[in-house]
This record gives C-alpha cells, structure tokens and sequence, in this order.
C-alpha cells in the first residue's frame, strides 16, 4: 500500500517545477488529482504522463486568484473523487521587482493576490469540503493536510476545523506533512516526505 492510496488531492501551479514533481509523486503514492495550473496544454500532458502510469488525474485551467476557479477545482475533485484530503497550494510569483519607490501599486496587489489571497481563495472552499467527508458516513477524524508557500495549514475536524499555521521547517508538526526537497531522489524534479497522519 502507498502512503496516499484512496486519497484526494489538488496540486496547484502543476503545470511546471515543483507542482508538476509533487502531482507525479503524489500520483506515484496512490492519491487521484485535481491538477492546476494556467496552461492547459502542459496540465493536460501531465494528466496524459500520469495516466499511462496508472494513476489517476484531471485538469482543469484557470487563474488561482480567481474564487470561482478555487471554488470549482474543489467542486470537480468532490464531484469525480469523492472528496478532498490534501491540497498542495503551490502557485508563487516574485512579483514586480525594484526598488521600493519604483515599485507599483497594481504590481504590489498583483503578488499579494499571487502569493496570500490565492491560498485564502482556496482555503476557503479547500476546508469545508474537507470536513463534510470527515463528518461523513465514517465518522472519523479526517485531517486535511494542506500547503502552501506561506507554510502548512493542518486542519484536523472533530467538532469544527482547527487551523495551526506552521513554518515548514518545525519538526513537531502532526498530520500529513509534505515537504518540498531538493532534486535527487527517483528521478524526481522534486521529493516529498510523508509523515503519519
């Protein structure tokens, strides 16, 4: 058994680099995906390489600062998976680069809405799709695990959803972790580490 067998995750900025690695090894471990990204020619290549590996994936392009684009990729893993259990939340941007009198106001906003309000976007609808399967039928505690570029968010569902934001790098984090590791392992343009839920 794979370490994501019969999980549900979105991968966002999946059409290149990092997100690309993490949708191949998260497919390689079992888990079925929501790829994303803005280029549909490159996601669908990516459905394509992990199809003929046996795995299972679907694309869907858009912007991740747009709501309803976060709203749907949450909708289209519930609707073909049954559910959500990991969302990767990838998309970075270094934005308008100079000095700080040169910098623009609409650059500015630009890499906020990037960096910050796409994982808020995503978020949004990521954790609620969450606990309506952790509420479910099984009745078990069923954590999200979700990253982004501003850190992990572990969301674990009991009652109600408890959010922790924590750095990447704390070692004492609890839930599914996936770290982004440099290039070396199987070939990979990038490793993850899996710890125990």
């Amino acid at each position: 058994m794979f370490a994501l067998t019969d999980k549900v995750a979105i991968v966002t900025g999946a059409s290149s680099g990092i997100g690309r690695a993490t949708a191949k090894l998260f497919a390689e471990e079992g888990a079925r995906l929501i790829v994303a990204a803005r280029r549909q020619a490159e996601l669908e290549a990516l459905v394509a390489e992990i199809g003929d590996a046996d795995g299972a994936a679907i694309a869907l392009a858009g912007d991740v600062r747009d709501e309803a684009y976060a709203k749907a990729l949450v909708d289209l893993a519930v609707e073909k998976f049954g559910g959500l259990d990991i969302a990767f939340n990838n998309v970075g941007a270094v934005g308008q680069m100079g000095s700080i009198s040169d910098l623009s106001l609409d650059g500015w906003r630009e890499t906020l809405d990037t960096n910050l309000t796409s994982a808020f976007l995503g978020a949004k609808y990521q954790v609620p799709a969450s606990c309506v399967e952790a509420c479910g039928a099984a009745g078990r505690d069923r954590p999200l695990g979700a990253l982004s570029r501003l850190g992990r968010i572990e969301l674990h569902h009991r009652h109600r959803a408890v959010c922790r934001w924590r750095r990447l790098d704390q070692p004492d984090v609890k839930g599914l972790a996936a770290t982004a590791l440099p290039a070396s392992r199987k070939s990979h343009e990038a490793a993850l580490h899996f710890a125990p839920i």
